[in-house]
């Protein structure tokens, strides 16, 4: 009969321990000798960290995973979303829709604006697409009716994300466009590092669901129910008015206020 003799766990665990405590006693014994060393070793790491703390950059998000997108936003106070999204958003919608390496595109109209998200294919170069985008916008420019400003063209990362969202109540039905502008838009514009302020105004909407079988048995098109609220619920732009060196946007309005 043969015996297999093997160390025991304790043995090597007691081992490994000793060859530890070996090397923290010259580690200690090199810095009790060296001292000048050590000492200039530990002012070159902190001094090295110093200067890295101060010089890396800091961001929300790292470099790569952001979304591959570009924001494109034109202001034009028409007073109509409609109008808005007939002459501003149209254009620039026909004309972006041709840069490569698009993979979907949203529009987003309102009372002072146009907007256009693009959001690209993974592997797009996005400065290409930037000088793309730019490109396409000068071409809109063109179709775009007079009194429209220079569109804005930002790149979409984590900078590109609002830091300060607020909402402002009012009793008014349709807000103090004016007042909102330079009590508050302008003066955020000023602040240093500000690239930009957007403003959106929210409408109040009223759902009507009308209950088919009750429409029917009464007689009553629902097509025609729902062309008939379109035609009496409209607000239409009419152009604008100069006065004392301030120029006046008219619209005619012809909503619904109330359920009366």
């Amino acid at each position: 009969m043969t015996w297999l003799h093997l160390p025991s766990l304790a043995a090597c665990s007691s081992g490994k321990q000793m060859e530890s405590n070996a090397l923290a006693t010259k580690i200690t014994r090199f810095s009790l000798k060296r001292k000048v060393t050590i000492f200039v070793l530990f002012l070159t790491i902190l001094a090295v960290g110093f200067i890295a703390t101060n010089r890396l950059p800091l961001e929300m998000e790292p470099k790569g995973s952001e979304g591959h997108g570009i924001y494109v936003r034109t202001s034009w106070r028409s007073g109509v979303p409609q109008e808005s999204l007939e002459k501003i958003g149209i254009p620039m919608e026909e004309e972006l829709s041709t840069v490569r390496g698009l993979d979907s595109m949203s529009t987003r109209c309102s009372t002072s604006s146009a907007s256009v998200d693009l959001k690209f294919k993974q592997g797009t170069d996005m400065d290409v697409a930037y000088r793309e985008v730019r490109d396409r916008m000068e071409r809109a420019r063109m179709r775009f009716p007079e009194g429209t400003e220079k569109p804005r063209i930002y790149k979409r990362d984590s900078w590109s994300d609002p830091i300060v969202r607020m909402t402002i109540g009012s009793d008014q039905h349709v807000p103090d466009y004016d007042l909102i502008n330079k009590y508050l838009i302008i003066p955020l514009m000023r602040i240093d590092g500000v690239a930009d302020v957007e403003f959106h105004i929210e409408q109040k909407e009223i759902m009507i669901e009308v209950d088919k079988d009750r429409a029917e048995a009464h007689g009553l098109n629902i097509r025609r129910l729902s062309n008939r609220l379109r035609g009496d619920n409209f607000t239409l732009a009419s152009g604008s008015v100069v006065d004392g060196g301030k120029k006046y946007i008219l619209k005619s309005s012809s909503s619904f206020h109330t359920f009366d």
